[in-house]
């Protein structure tokens, strides 16, 4: 009995740790959403998952087959598995049919024959983050594993990367480790991290490398040989990002000259840091080039920025309607804690106000038990919401100039996921702000915003459950 009490004062004890309450609550919703989620349920899960067959079959560029049609020539079994699931895309009232899983599992397609399989939206993004999903996939494979198998394998090497990577992101950042632990925790950041797609290997990049650069802009020690070559590092593989992410690689500008032995040493070094992911970004758009398709026959991308041009301020309007309040993309604001609007879900309301109340008072009060202080001036803290906000017009532009319309008042095709990693940035920014008197009143708010936190990754897997296995 006494050593159970040990035990139970040693895991709450761990538990207290940020990056380890993350792990908890995230492994245990995320393992449990592979399973609930039905297959290719996810965003576009089916075209990265052919995205990841592709490559463990040793090819990492696609084939252009027509005008209209990009993708390779994979074994029919996988698109015949994805045909078996596509009746509730975007439909409510149609659930999933346990024993048509079941065998899938044992049995499922297994057509062997080379057919052209089409994925035009993922067809142009870099291999790095579908590195997990290939493993995982390529070893269920060589067990001959069904193609089903084969997708729940790259759902559960996404979680594995996606805990790896954010668990160290909370480890490092020098301040706001709960903040950091409330973005990581959302209904669809557990939803994508629990399928198959590339969207949570790249937020759990992103927050490292928020994190590191914020571990270094704070730190007063100067840059050591390995942060130096880390940075550099990192910097290759934000060129291997989805386009407009690359602007997070002006972190490095804010890292303070005193790091430095001398003025050449930082300009040189952050040269390079800005230089090489241009680079990479540019030659992977060379070598995919041909790949590139008008998926929207009335968008026009050279006119769409002539009209950009002759009317900056009324897009820019348009862009920030959008953002907030627009009928199209079905309120960004709300889907980033509330709705799902691939999967026909809408979290309840005050679920998600209790949400964003624990976000901002975790991202602006003092924690203080954190051996470091946010450092970071208020000159600075402007350009982290600056970079926040071009970060966010560069994925509403490149959208814009891509798929719309030459001239729509509204951007069609936007989702919230694409600016949870950025919403990193507003921790730097905003964290500190508010000083509590005394560390019992934090320990108060955490008693608080810990349960909510729970409370609504348990509403997120009850949420998906009804929505896929209960019937109306």
């Amino acid at each position: 009995m006494l050593q159970l009490k040990r035990l139970s004062i040693k895991i709450r004890r761990i538990l207290e740790k940020p990056q380890y309450f993350f792990l908890l609550v995230s492994a245990l919703s995320g393992f449990l959403l592979i399973f609930i989620l039905p297959p290719y349920q996810a965003p576009d899960e089916h075209t990265h998952f052919y995205k990841s067959v592709q490559q463990s079959y040793g090819h990492i560029k696609a084939e252009k087959f027509s005008e209209t049609e990009v993708g390779s020539m994979l074994p029919a079994k996988y698109n015949q598995s994805v045909a078996y699931y596509k009746y509730m895309w975007l439909d409510p009232t149609q659930k999933i049919n346990p024993g048509v899983v079941k065998e899938q599992l044992l049995h499922g397609p297994n057509d062997s024959a080379r057919v052209i399989t089409k994925y035009e939206n993922t067809a142009v993004y870099p291999p790095l983050t579908y590195i997990p999903q290939t493993i995982g996939l390529s070893i269920a494979r060589v067990f001959h594993s069904s193609v089903l198998i084969q997708l729940y394998a790259a759902r559960i090497a996404t979680l594995l990367a996606w805990l790896v990577l954010t668990f160290f992101a909370i480890k490092i950042i020098p301040f706001g480790k709960w903040a950091m632990v409330a973005l990581a925790i959302t209904p669809l950041t557990l939803m994508l991290s629990a399928s198959s797609s590339n969207d949570a290997v790249t937020f759990g990049l992103i927050f490292l490398w928020t994190s590191f650069c914020l571990k270094v802009i704070n730190d007063k020690k100067p840059l050591l040989i390995q942060e130096r070559n880390l940075l550099i590092v990192f910097s290759v593989i934000l060129g291997l990002l989805k386009p407009p992410y690359f602007l997070l690689i002006l972190l490095t500008i804010l890292i303070p000259r005193h790091k430095f032995k001398g003025l050449k040493q930082s300009v040189l070094l952050k040269s390079i840091v800005i230089t090489v992911p241009l680079i990479t970004a540019i030659l992977w758009m060379l070598f995919t080039r041909n790949l590139y398709i008008v998926t929207n026959p009335l968008a026009d991308t050279p006119l769409q920025i002539s009209y950009i041009l002759s009317n900056l301020h009324g897009v820019s309007i348009d862009f920030l309607n959008t953002f907030f309040i627009s009928p199209v993309s079905d309120d960004l604001v709300l889907q980033f804690y509330g709705l799902y609007s691939w999967l026909v879900i809408r979290i309840p309301i005050i679920f998600v106000v209790v949400a964003y109340i624990s976000l901002f008072l975790v991202m602006t009060v003092r924690n203080p038990f954190e051996a470091t202080i946010n450092n970071l001036t208020t000159k600075i803290r402007i350009w982290l919401v600056v970079l926040y906000v071009l970060s966010c017009f560069a994925i509403i532009g490149l959208i814009f100039l891509s798929f719309n319309p030459v001239g729509q008042n509204e951007v069609i095709g936007l989702n919230s996921r694409y600016f949870i990693p950025l919403a990193v940035l507003f921790i730097p920014a905003l964290s500190g702000l508010i000083n509590l008197k005394n560390k019992s009143s934090y320990i108060t708010l955490l008693k608080w915003i810990k349960p909510s936190l729970i409370l609504l990754s348990i509403v997120t897997i009850v949420s998906i459950y009804l929505r896929f296995h209960i019937a109306n």
